[in-house]
Formats: C-alpha cells, structure tokens, sequence
C-alpha cells in the first residue's frame, strides 16, 4: 500500500464526516426557505431570495481571497499567525462589504431599518463562522466542523419551525434567529490564537493566489444568482419567490455530485500519481456516469412530482411554478459532467480551464438576462440559468477536443512536480 492510499484510507472517516456536514449546511438552507416560505407573502420570499443571492455574492469574495487561500497556503506555516492575519484581513473586507452592502438593502430592494440591522449582522457572523470552519478543515478536523455546524444549524432549523408552525415568523424574526444562531462560532474560533504579524507580506502572498479565484467566482455568482436581480428589476418580486423555490428545491439535489466531488478530487488526484493516466482517466469515466445516472433518476422524479413537491414543501400556490421546475432541472443533468471535469482539470494542473469556463458563463449571463427576460418573461431567466451548465462543458470539450487532457500533457506536468 503506498502512502498516498494509506493517507486516503485512514482519512476515510475525515471525508464521510466532511459529506455529512455539506448535507448539513444544504438541509439547513433547503429548510430555512420552506420555513419562510410558508410564512410570509410570496414579494417577501422574493426579498429574502435577494438578500440570500447577495450574502452569497459576498461570501464568493472573501472565499476567494481568504477562505481558499487560507486551505492551501496555511499549510505548513505557523497556523496561529496565518489565521490571525485571515481574521484581520477578512475584518477588513468586511468594512468594505457593509460600505456597499447597506445601500443595496436600502436603495435597491427597498429595505427598511428592521430588515436591514438582522441582514448586516448574518454577513458580518456568517463570514466569521465560515473563517472559523474553514481552518478546522485545513487542520484536518472535520469533526471538529461538524460539531460547529450542528451548534448553528440545529438550533436555527427548530426554532425557524416553531415560529412558523405558531404564525410568527416574519422576514425580519427570520433574519433575526439566522443571526443569534451564528453566535456559536465564537465558542470554536479560539480567540487565543490571534497573534497577528506579517500582515502586508501575508494580504500580498493571499491576492496573488486568489486574484483569479476571485475573478471565477464572481463569474460564477453573476451566471448563477443575477438572474434573481434582472427578475426583480424586470418583472416583480413574486417571480423572484417562485424562481427562488425552484431553485431552492433543486441545490438539495446537488449535496449528491457535490459529495462525489469533494471525494473523486483527491482521489483522482492520487490514481494519478500512482497509478497513471489510465486508471485516472477511467476513474473520472465511470464517476461521470455514476452521477449522471443518478441525477438523471431524480430529474425524472421531479419531472413526475413537480407540482406535488412544490405544493408540499411552499405551499400550493407555488404549484403553478411546476414549468419552471421542470426546466430548471433538466440542465442540472449536465451538472456532475461539468463539475468532475473541473476536478479534471485541476487535478491535471489546468486550473485556469474553469476560470475561462465560468467566465464564458458570466459574460452569457450578461449578454443574455435583459434580452432575455423582457421577451420571454420569467421563462428568459430559466433559459439562461439552464444555458450556464451548456456554456461550462461546451468551454470543457472544446478544450478538451484541443488536447488539454493529453496523456502527454498531463504525465509531463505531473512528472514535473515529482521529487527527483
């Protein structure tokens, strides 16, 4: 048995545990918006959906210039100075986030205080949390990880309900216990390790790794969450609520490829190395297969129980949005194949392939939302979204077809890295 397998067997119980918290974190915000949904009026959900798409926005910056540097580049260094310096560095980027954050609510989804003051302290916490979680991750601790999540997302799942289940749940409670639920991290951040140092050495060796991270990212947010806002400012908000549903009952199918993911990567990565190109080419075949079967059986689901499913987790007035479920969920057949050729890809050494990927997704967006959504309404937004997946592996074949994936490419660059 040779080191590498070693290290992936003895980890075995690291990654079923890192599965079940992103099956964790997805429940909790499939949850959350049936919660909410059932609640208040549908022009609600669809605020609430914005304010989400922007937290998400704002969660692809600091993931890109602190969360994933911070799990490649801690590795090795002193971590109580390089996490502290991530703290500093995200306390910042904070600062500016809320500079531009506040407005948005207030001016642009027309927010008044009592929404406002709940939304700014879920980015402010929230970033907070996911600095923490991802530093148990790049210590190897992913119990750890769980252990946090639970603490928050548990106690957010029961009391969501209640204030539902008794009528008391309104946009602003929503926002409210999201918040108090974030409060735990600080029990996990072991405030003890902060010991800043290097800061200006450290915010420039961070920029240059996640400049172009930070450039896919917001790519992928733009081809992915735009939508939401082109609807709101073309159509109205109870469009938004029934786009939101749909897409909110869909990203619980994507805990199933994104698992296969977050374990075929370093996989691969070791089939490669150890066994050649071969052997790591048909292992990335045959989990092209198994997800795309899997996700296709549950398309077909929903394609037969779209109206049921919807009325039975929102409510049965967002049963009239089954069409859009319906074509929403077609393209994400498409999504397992995108995301193992972006692990691919990476494990090849050609990362750059998925920033030009999603790039060439975000520009579509761009080109396509206004067009799109004022000649063919609501139905403009799901042609886009469902493109943005045919766009990725069109950009993936293309690349592919020009011989990125070589067998001689890729065993030079891997033989490059080799110790001698």
């Amino acid at each position: 048995m040779t080191p590498i397998t070693r290290r992936a067997r003895t980890r075995r119980w690291g990654w079923i545990t890192t599965i079940a918290d992103q099956g964790l974190v997805s429940a909790s915000s499939f949850i959350v918006l049936i919660a909410i949904t059932r609640s208040v009026a549908p022009a609600e959900v669809g605020r609430y959906a914005l304010i989400y798409a922007t937290l998400m926005i704002a969660g692809s910056i600091q993931a890109a210039l602190v969360f994933t540097p911070h799990s490649v580049l801690s590795i090795g260094h002193d971590t109580h100075h390089f996490l502290s310096n991530q703290f500093v560095t995200l306390t910042g980027l904070l600062g500016l986030q809320l500079a531009i954050f506040v407005p948005v609510l207030s001016f642009g989804l027309e927010l008044n205080r009592d929404v406002i003051v709940p939304a700014c302290l879920v980015l402010v916490l929230l970033q907070g949390h996911e600095l923490t979680r991802t530093a148990f991750l790049a210590e190897l601790r992913p119990a750890v990880t769980l252990r946090l999540d639970l603490c928050t997302h548990l106690p957010r799942i029961g009391v969501l309900v209640i204030a539902a289940a008794a009528g008391e749940l309104t946009l602003a409670r929503a926002l409210w216990i999201i918040a108090a639920s974030l409060l735990v991290w600080p029990l996990f951040a072991q405030p003890h390790r902060l010991r800043p140092s290097g800061l200006v050495r450290h915010v420039a060796q961070s920029w240059r790794f996640g400049r172009w991270l930070l450039i896919e990212s917001l790519a992928y947010v733009v081809s992915t969450q735009a939508y939401l806002y082109a609807v709101k400012a073309l159509l109205d908000l109870e469009s938004v609520a029934g786009l939101a549903a749909s897409q909110n009952l869909l990203n619980a199918v994507n805990v199933i490829f994104m698992g296969v993911v977050a374990f075929v990567l370093p996989l691969s990565r070791a089939t490669l190395l150890e066994r050649g190109f071969d052997a790591w080419r048909n292992l990335l075949a045959r989990a092209v297969v198994l997800v795309t079967g899997a996700l296709f059986a549950l398309v077909a689901c929903i394609a037969l129980f779209s109206r049921e499913l919807l009325a039975l987790f929102y409510g049965a007035q967002y049963a009239q949005y089954a069409p859009l479920l319906l074509g929403l969920a077609l393209p994400l057949t498409l999504q397992g194949a995108n995301s193992l050729a972006a692990a691919a890809f990476q494990t090849a050494e050609r990362p750059e392939i998925g920033l030009v990927a999603k790039v060439a997704g975000g520009i579509f967006a761009l080109a396509w939302a206004y067009p799109g959504i004022t000649a063919f309404g609501i139905w403009g937004a799901v042609i886009g979204i469902g493109a943005t997946p045919v766009v990725w592996i069109i950009t993936y074949a293309t690349f592919l077809k020009r011989g990125a994936l070589s067998e001689t490419g890729v065993m030079s660059r891997v033989q490059a890295r080799m110790p001698a």
